[in-house]
């Protein structure tokens, strides 16, 4: 902090200081009186100071990252013990040959949130804080800077950010129909044959076609193993070939001028497939009801109270027409964006295919699969879900 800031912040009228030690570092923390205007004095800016320069682009609910971190915000040393105990707890950190390294403990789950899409924030981080910061596995978070307070500053805006996400799903269970390549070549070709620009955007990859079969939140690696053991436990339970047909496509709105998701597989065909199918994934979803691992009165739209799926494979879905992904509020494709209205008009294009057998093809397995994703990435070499686990029936 150059000399002229450090009086103007420390000349502010009628503050006092005390001397407050926080993890080997000493802080100047202001004393205030419980009904001070400047109660909200970590937040004070000096007029005099103007922003730093940046050419990085930051989203529009970001603070600049400099001002979280203490650079250049000279009361933001200013954290309880408690705040600090509380990282620290699940962290490690270390000093050697002048360097501090700190350990901390983040769920890649929370990587999108924290980071940004493509990890866009690490560098602005880095350039504020004088640090480095890479991912060193999954779930861990280094951290490298000549001061302790940088790295910890940090942790802080890891901490604060990863506290707001907004995780109501991780992952799913689903029925893959990706093993008939002669089906996933028709759909490639009713896909191409949609006329509205926004629905043609819409379109999901063929090599993701599912029948999803819940969701849930997994973000403890003891739920992830536990929910793996139930799936498990399905394995080898199934006596016969299970062959889907997948006949017609319907939108999810009434009004098909107004869609948001159009899907195939909810009615026609053979419906043989729908009892065991039925069977297997109530078995399963009655095991994770057990275990606490799934919640069905939050996704009323996909499972009743009687544990009945609503079988049905996403052919198009608004969210993708806008570039956005389902990875920051842990959407599966199944839903509808709700935050934001926008729609597409698929009626011509469900009048002309409103009973088009697509085709069939058997399901062999059921996965457990990440809706985020990791630093690995989202998806398997043959474009599905990034899978967790897979059993055979």
């Amino acid at each position: 902090m150059n000399e002229k800031l450090r009086k103007e912040v420390f000349s502010l009228p009628d503050v006092q200081y005390r001397i407050k030690e926080v993890n080997g570092s000493k802080y100047r923390v202001p004393v205030l009186e419980p009904d001070s205007e400047m109660k909200s004095l970590r937040n004070w800016k000096s007029p005099s100071v103007s922003k730093r320069p940046s050419n990085t682009r930051y989203e529009e609910y970001d603070e600049p990252a400099y001002q979280i971190c203490g650079i250049e915000n000279p009361l933001a040393g200013v954290y309880d013990d408690d705040e600090y105990n509380e990282d620290l707890s699940d962290s490690r950190i270390d000093f050697k040959d002048g360097v501090w390294t700190y350990y901390y403990e983040l769920s890649h789950h929370h990587h999108r949130h924290v980071f940004g899409k493509d990890l866009h924030r690490i560098k602005s981080l880095e350039k504020s804080a004088a640090c480095t910061i890479k991912i060193v596995n999954t779930d861990t978070i280094m951290i490298k800077a000549k001061s302790k307070a940088a790295v910890l500053h940090v942790g802080m805006y890891i901490s604060e950010r990863s506290k707001s996400s907004k995780l109501p799903f991780t992952h799913f269970v689903c029925f893959p129909l990706t093993s008939s390549e002669g089906l996933l070549k028709t759909i490639r070709t009713v896909q191409s044959n949609v006329k509205d620009a926004k629905m043609r955007n819409s379109a999901i990859d063929p090599r993701k076609l599912h029948f999803t079969v819940c969701l849930m939140n997994l973000v403890k690696p003891k739920d992830m193993e536990e929910a793996k053991a139930v799936l498990s436990s399905l394995g080898g339970t199934v006596n016969r070939k299970i062959c889907v047909e997948l006949v017609g496509v319907q939108s999810v709105q009434e009004d098909s001028r107004k869609s948001r998701v159009v899907f195939t597989g909810g009615r026609g065909g053979d419906n043989s497939w729908r009892k065991d199918l039925q069977d297997v994934a109530q078995r399963l979803i009655s095991r994770l009801q057990k275990q606490g691992l799934v919640d069905i009165s939050k996704q009323r739209h996909l499972i009743s109270s009687s544990h009945e799926v609503n079988f049905h494979a996403t052919l198009f879905n608004s969210k993708y027409s806008f570039g956005r992904e389902s990875q920051d509020d842990s959407e599966s494709e199944d839903e509808p964006d709700r935050e934001h209205d926008h729609f597409f008009d698929a009626a011509a294009f469900v009048e002309r295919y409103k009973d088009m057998i697509l085709g069939s093809v058997n399901v062999e397995e059921i996965r457990l699969c990440s809706l985020v994703g990791d630093a690995r990435g989202s998806q398997e070499n043959d474009g599905f879900y990034k899978t967790e686990l897979a059993v055979k029936l």
